[in-house]
């Protein structure tokens, strides 16, 4: 596992208290402030020799994506890279994302 997995993993469970889960098994349901209903998606794909992990998490009631990170060699990306990097490659994570189109009608990936 790499050190950018490690850490997400390590934050994921922090933040949901999903102490047995894996990395690739993180596809669940999260309480924030507000009760606003979340889910959860963590998922990983390589392109262009670098190895991405990415993690969303989506406001269901809303239908809108509220929250997401890039990571790449154990760091967050910054926004204006991870925009750049959501238009290049917007078809490479709509494929690997495996993304429940039901709960993210309105996103800016749809």
């Amino acid at each position: 596992m790499t050190k950018t997995r490690e850490f997400l993993l390590a934050k994921l469970k922090s933040e949901s208290g999903l102490d047995d889960t894996t990395f690739d098994e993180i596809v669940a349901s999260f309480k924030f402030e507000g009760n606003e209903k979340m889910e959860g998606e963590a998922s990983s794909f390589h392109v262009d020799g670098h190895d991405y992990h990415a993690v969303t998490f989506w406001n269901t009631e809303k239908r809108e994506e509220s929250f997401r990170e890039i990571m790449t060699d154990g760091k967050i990306i910054s926004e204006n890279e991870a925009e750049s990097f959501k238009a290049k490659y917007r078809k490479v994570i709509i494929g690997l994302m495996h993304i429940n189109k039901d709960s993210i009608k309105g996103s800016s990936l749809s």
